[in-house]
């Protein structure tokens, strides 16, 4: 049975087995220690001593009471003999030490035992103290003493810690909140989530849950992945969405941690979200501004192509012209021909024929040079239908290679868009370069921006004729390959020239923004910049290159057929 024991000179003389004195209680400064030894008399001594100290003192004989004890009444420290009727001194530690109401409660093993081992075993299971029997009394005291002041240290330590811990979390300036995780009520929120969630001063948090503070579709996402993940993995993190008190939404990046007991079972969540609002904002004005530069370069290169698609335009034009005045002329001298035939039909007819009508006919045959025309016109003919055809043509690239921007990407048909792209800066490349190209017929239709897959190409395709005329510098023509083919689940783009090649200490520089091996006036640094933007951020795709000096540069375009997720850059010198 348990005992509650007490000496005259101590303000309790409270004498009965219940697991509570109400002296104790009175006097909340007192503090109480748990004896536990089979000895009634040597019980007795340590309660005397400790009692003369001003401590409380309750006394158990076995296992059994000391375990009752210690959940019951919380002692301030426990003295435990090792050996006992029911079981062991370490039988009891270990049961106080798995119970998290008492696994922090400071504990002194003694015995009266001969084993040297006995307290290597008692320090190494965790014990604060160990004393050998027969011990004095101001031993007992001392290490009692010793061990309460101690354990008051480490509670002022971790109050003042709590204390820090909760003035740094009223301090984060993100929501920081603790919810229960079977009532989904709000248990815990900081002043940042309070401003965040606009709640009235004078509302109270025990009235609050996570349906609350949700969208209806942020809460279902709460409930069906991110608890669940975070109550396997421990932790989930990534947007979401918070929802004030005036029902507005708050774009957010949270942590939700799953925090569990010793036993393993979850205990709370623990939510930090970081409001988005602000970055959405800048996301979007920077989208908007991309938007604006891209078709700000659009517009820049259709101008620095404008000359030479114009003069693409005039040479057809001009032979179209050129046709077209020779058959006006021509016209004129047949329907005089066919007024003269007209006129010999007509004397036949009235059966009188004009011998001089016939050499005039005659002669009109030779003049016009009849045999040639018919040679000729046909001709003519099939000349301007070509350059019509081919004017035809640059219009249509041009009007393909200008494809307004979309938002989102279509299947586009890769070959035409690259053929497209090549028409409209051939001037560009003809004074300079041949061009071969082998587009694979069967190359499935691509899900891309057309307008920005265009301005990639004709990047690279301007600067493979730029390497071709620094090398060539005027003399004779290089070439310019331009492939397609099948890749895995996408496809591969190849687009060589037989220029200069990329020296050794450019090519990690290549990609990047303004960096330019031209001179002065004579690039912007902005062309292979933006090809890599397209292929990589913006399709998801890879780019690549091989090169070697004096031999010439590949760039290698790898897109996937549908959108992907990953975006990769590399260099094959």
């Amino acid at each position: 049975m348990l005992r509650l024991s007490v000496w005259s000179e101590s303000p309790c003389t409270f004498k009965s087995a219940y697991t509570t004195c109400p002296i104790c209680r009175y006097y909340d400064d007192m503090e109480t220690i748990l004896v536990i030894d089979d000895e009634p008399s040597f019980r007795q001594l340590l309660r005397r001593t400790l009692q003369a100290k001003g401590f409380c003192v309750l006394e158990a004989a076995n296992c059994q009471e000391a375990i009752l004890a210690a959940t019951g009444q919380t002692p301030d420290l426990i003295v435990c003999d090792v050996e006992m009727p029911d079981g062991t001194g370490h039988d009891v530690f270990e049961a106080l030490k798995g119970n998290p109401a008492t696994s922090t409660m400071p504990f002194i093993f003694m015995t009266g035992g001969n084993d040297p081992n006995e307290l290597r075993r008692s320090m190494e299971q965790g014990a604060d103290d160990f004393l050998m029997k027969p011990f004095p009394t101001e031993s007992l005291v001392a290490a009692v003493e010793a061990r309460l002041r101690r354990g008051a240290l480490l509670r002022s330590q971790a109050e003042q810690t709590e204390k820090r811990l909760q003035a740094i979390v009223e301090a984060n300036p993100n929501l920081v909140a603790m919810a229960d995780i079977n009532t989904r009520q709000i248990l815990y929120l900081n002043r940042a989530g309070w401003e965040m969630l606009q709640l009235g001063a004078t509302e109270k948090i025990s009235g609050l849950r996570l349906d609350d503070i949700q969208p209806a579709a942020a809460m279902t996402h709460m409930t069906g992945e991110i608890i669940p993940t975070a109550m396997e993995k421990g932790a989930w993190c990534g947007e979401a969405a918070l929802l004030t008190r005036s029902k507005v939404e708050i774009p957010v990046f949270q942590v939700v941690v799953a925090h569990k007991a010793p036993n393993g079972l979850v205990e709370f969540l623990s939510i930090n979200a970081r409001d988005l609002t602000g970055r959405k904002q800048v996301e979007r004005e920077r989208h908007q501004m991309e938007l604006q530069l891209r078709q700000a370069q659009k517009l820049e290169s259709i101008g620095q192509l404008a000359a030479g698609i114009a003069h693409e335009i005039n040479t057809p034009t001009q032979f179209i012209g050129d046709n077209l005045r020779f058959l006006q002329d021509v016209f004129k001298d047949l329907l005089g021909l066919l007024r003269q035939f007209n006129q010999l039909l007509e004397a036949a007819q009235g059966r009188s024929f004009a011998q001089g009508l016939a050499e005039e006919i005659e002669k009109t045959i030779q003049t016009i040079n009849l045999a040639d025309l018919e040679k000729e016109i046909p001709q003519s003919i099939t000349q301007a239908l070509s350059g019509v055809q081919r004017v035809a043509k640059i219009v249509q690239a041009m009007k393909d290679f200008s494809h307004p921007g979309t938002e989102s990407k279509i299947p586009v048909d890769l070959n035409r868009a690259i053929e497209s792209t090549l028409t409209v800066c051939r001037n560009e490349w003809k004074y300079v370069a041949d061009l071969q190209t082998d587009f694979d017929p069967s190359l499935p239709l691509v899900s891309c921006l057309p307008g920005e897959f265009n301005q990639a190409i004709l990047n690279i395709v301007v600067n493979a004729a730029h390497a071709i005329s620094d090398k060539v510098g005027g003399q004779g023509k290089g070439v310019i390959g331009v492939t397609t083919r099948r890749h895995s689940d996408g496809v591969e783009i190849r687009i060589s020239d037989s220029g200069t090649g990329i020296p050794e200490a450019a090519r990690g520089r290549i990609f990047d923004p303004f960096f330019t091996t031209k001179e002065v006036g004579k690039g912007t640094g902005q062309g292979l910049a933006i090809a890599r933007s397209v292929v990589v951020d913006k399709h998801c795709g890879e780019i690549s290159f091989e090169t070697e000096m004096g031999r010439g540069t590949t760039f290698v375009i790898r897109l996937p057929q549908s959108e992907g997720k990953n975006g990769h850059v590399a260099a094959t010198p």
